[in-house]
C-alpha cells in the first residue's frame, strides 16, 4: 500500500508541476498581449473586480471541500449532501457579488466597473460548484485528471481574453476568458469525477454539520489571508485611480503570481 501512495505521489508531482508550469506561461502570454490592446485603465478595472471575486471566491464553499479531503469513510451520499449545499452556497455568493456591483462602482468611482463585477458574478457561481468534484480528484490523488482540466481552462482563458481583447472590448476582455476558463474547468472537473463518484439528489443539513467546523477555521484563514494580501489593491484603486492601479496590477501578477503557484 505504501509503495502505491509513493508511485501516486511521484506521478501528481510531475502531472501538477507540469501543469503548473504551463500555466505560469499562458499567464505571462496573456498580461503581455493584453498590455498591447488595454490601457492602464482597463487593468485598473479589471483588477478592482478581481478583489471582490476574489473575497466571494474565500468562502464560497465554507471551507467544506478541504474538509472532505481530510475526513475518511465519506460515502457517497454524504458527498452529494456536501456538492448540493456548495452549490446552493456558490449561487448566493453569486447573488451577493452581483448585488454589490452597484456599490463596488460607487466606492471606487468607477462607472464602468458595475458591468464587470456583474459579468464576473458568473464566476463566482462556476468556481463553487467545481469545489467538491475538486476535492474528490484530490482525496483520489487523481492529480493526472486535474492537471488536464487546468490546462484545458485556462488555455481555452487565455484565448478568448485575446480574442476579445483584440476586437476592442477593454476591460472585459479578461473578464471574458475567466468565464470561459471557470465554464470549462467547472466540466472538466463534473468529467473527471465520472468513476469516482455520481451524484444524487441528496441534501441533509445533518449530513454537512461534521465538515461545518474544520471548514469553518478554512474559509476563516483563507478570507483573512486574502484581505491582507490584497488590501492594497484597494487602497490604490480608490485613492489613486484606476490608471495607478493598472500597472500595480499587471507588475503584481507577472512577479507574484508565479511565486503563488509553484508554493502549493
Amino acid at each position: 500500500m505504501l509503495g502505491s501512495f509513493r508511485a501516486h505521489a511521484i506521478s501528481g508531482v510531475k502531472w501538477t508541476g507540469g501543469s503548473t508550469a504551463i500555466g505560469m506561461g499562458l499567464q505571462f502570454l496573456q498580461m503581455a498581449v493584453l498590455a498591447r490592446f488595454l490601457s492602464a485603465e482597463a487593468f485598473g478595472l479589471f483588477g478592482e473586480s478581481m478583489v471582490i471575486v476574489g473575497i466571494a471566491v474565500s468562502f464560497v464553499d465554507l471551507g467544506l471541500s478541504p474538509a472532505l479531503v481530510q475526513k475518511e469513510g465519506v460515502d457517497d451520499e454524504t458527498v452529494s449532501s456536501l456538492f448540493w449545499s456548495v452549490t446552493v452556497v456558490s449561487a448566493l455568493a453569486g447573488l451577493i457579488v452581483f448585488g454589490l456591483a452597484g456599490p463596488a462602482g460607487a466606492f471606487f468611482e468607477e462607472p464602468d466597473l458595475p458591468h464587470l463585477v456583474s459579468m464576473a458574478a458568473v464566476f463566482v457561481v462556476c468556481f463553487g460548484i467545481g469545489q467538491v468534484p475538486l476535492a474528490i480528484l484530490q482525496k483520489h490523488l487523481a492529480f493526472d485528471r486535474l492537471s488536464k482540466v487546468d490546462v484545458a481552462s485556462g488555455c481555452c482563458g487565455v484565448v478568448t481574453a485575446i480574442a476579445s481583447a483584440s476586437q476592442g472590448s477593454g476591460a472585459a476582455a479578461p473578464i471574458h476568458g475567466l468565464l470561459v476558463s471557470g465554464a470549462v474547468r467547472l466540466v472538466g472537473l463534473l468529467i473527471g469525477v465520472r468513476g469516482l463518484w455520481r451524484p444524487s439528489f441528496r441534501l441533509r443539513i445533518a449530513d454537512v454539520q461534521p465538515f461545518l467546523a474544520f471548514g469553518g477555521f478554512q474559509t476563516g484563514e483563507r478570507l483573512v489571508n486574502y484581505l491582507a494580501a490584497n488590501l492594497d489593491f484597494v487602497i490604490i484603486g480608490r485613492y489613486l485611480g484606476t490608471a495607478a492601479l493598472g500597472p500595480y496590477y499587471v507588475a503584481y501578477q507577472v512577479v507574484v503570481q508565479p511565486m503563488l503557484r509553484l508554493n502549493p
